[in-house]
């Protein structure tokens, strides 16, 4: 059981107890891609529930079931996200409680199931999926299997990129709206018991190795909930934590997930692009960054020669980056003004760009002359350069206005475009 289990086995020990007394559970289970509460009354079934499902599970007929359940005497164990049990708590009037235990699963967030069908779609590549599986142990690897194979797999964190989907879920930026405000994320908690991975233990000496690939963080929180947690110990090794360090090590037992600029900037692209595409433009720059990663450290190096080969590089992608940009707005620029304003824009560009070079020619000589006679200590022929200079681009400029403003002004009204500019 524990090695089957997403952590320490806590949620599978706690329903075992339910059924042996003759009750129901009702828990997440997944058939394919199908994630959905089913009531078990089985040891058998049970295994059914075991593992984590890092998606939005439906509820739908859960609670009328409960009710009927709960009406002919028989204890219940439901267990959800919080937001689930508090919809079940709600539904359950208080004084039909009794034989009802409700356990919540400390929860980060969860996105919508078309998040997880379109990724599958993508990387199982058409092929049908009947098992999915999201972690091994402690392991974080999203498996996909079809007729009894594995089709896919993929670990969050030796392939941070290789799933779209888990790394999206890992981050934090796919969850539904509601997730970052979620009413539910701090320690006073909704249920009887709080059950989740125990990170940031720091006790976790005080268990034997072959009991350190998962540990689970079990948190009675009514009187109903310390009454089924002391019968634990008869299958569980226990130990008891303080409850601040559970707090400190789970986020979601602080705060909800932050909304962060990337989560915001997934919701602007999807679902106006495929889910994969969104999600790999919003990590396009961590992507990038580690595809150059090797290249970088071999031009990070303080020879000359790979200094140079290193700004030629730069210098090749900046061309390449500005090369990109000029054609993408050169044609939605020619689109907004038309052709004949897209050629007006460029004669004027043209012409100020001539300018620009005969200003900068300009200035490069006068530089040139001055540093000339600075050099020789001579404030006389200095102060001459520098009139000089200055004189030289006042004519210059008059030069280019009585240009301007006759043979300019000529060529365009006498052009066969002048009637339709004026």
């Amino acid at each position: 059981i524990y090695r089957t289990s997403s952590s320490g086995g806590a949620a599978y020990e706690i329903a075992r107890q339910i059924i042996e007394q003759g009750g129901a559970v009702y828990g997440c289970a997944a058939s394919g891609l199908e994630i959905k509460h089913i009531r078990v009354n089985d040891l058998a079934q049970l295994p059914l529930l075991q593992g984590s499902k890092y998606v939005q599970s439906t509820i739908q007929g859960c609670c009328r079931s409960i009710r009927s359940d709960l009406a002919a005497g028989l204890k219940v164990a439901f267990f959800g996200t919080p937001c689930q049990v508090a919809a079940v708590r709600k539904f359950i009037p208080k004084p039909s409680r009794t034989n009802l235990l409700l356990v919540d699963i400390i929860c980060h967030g969860t996105p919508s199931p078309q998040m997880l069908e379109a990724d599958v779609r993508s990387v199982a590549h058409g092929q049908p999926v009947d098992k999915i599986s999201f972690r091994q142990g402690n392991s974080f690897i999203l498996t996909l299997s079809s007729r009894g194979r594995e089709i896919f797999s993929s670990d969050v964190f030796a392939q941070p990129f290789r799933d779209p989907y888990y790394r999206a879920f890992f981050d934090g930026i796919s969850y539904r709206p509601s997730c970052y405000n979620c009413a539910y994320a701090r320690p006073e908690r909704v249920s009887d018991i709080t059950v989740g991975d125990f990170w940031g233990l720091q006790s976790a000496k005080k268990f034997s190795e072959t009991h350190r690939d998962g540990i689970s963080l079990i948190m009675p929180v009514t009187p109903k909930g310390q009454q089924i947690v002391a019968h634990l110990s008869q299958s569980m090794h226990l130990a008891q934590a303080p409850v601040k360090e559970a707090v400190n090590g789970n986020t979601q037992l602080r705060h909800p997930m932050p909304f962060t600029r990337r989560g915001q900037l997934f919701r602007a692209l999807y679902p106006a692009l495929p889910f994969g595409l969104a999600v790999n433009l919003v990590y396009l720059d961590l992507r990038v960054r580690r595809a150059l990663s090797p290249l970088k450290k071999i031009l990070m190096a303080n020879t000359d020669s790979k200094r140079i080969a290193r700004n030629t590089i730069y210098l090749y992608i900046r061309t390449f980056v500005s090369m990109v940009v000029s054609l993408y707005t050169s044609r939605k620029i020619l689109e907004a003004l038309g052709v004949e304003d897209f050629g007006i824009m460029n004669v004027v560009g043209g012409v100020i760009s001539l300018m620009a070079i005969i200003n900068g020619s300009m200035s490069v000589a006068t530089q040139r002359y001055l540093t000339y006679e600075l050099g020789k200590g001579d404030q006389g022929d200095y102060s001459k350069v520098f009139n000089m200079a200055v004189y030289i681009h006042i004519l210059l400029a008059l030069i280019v206005l009585v240009a301007a403003e006759t043979v300019g002004l000529c060529l365009l009204y006498t052009s066969d475009a002048a009637d339709d500019l004026i």
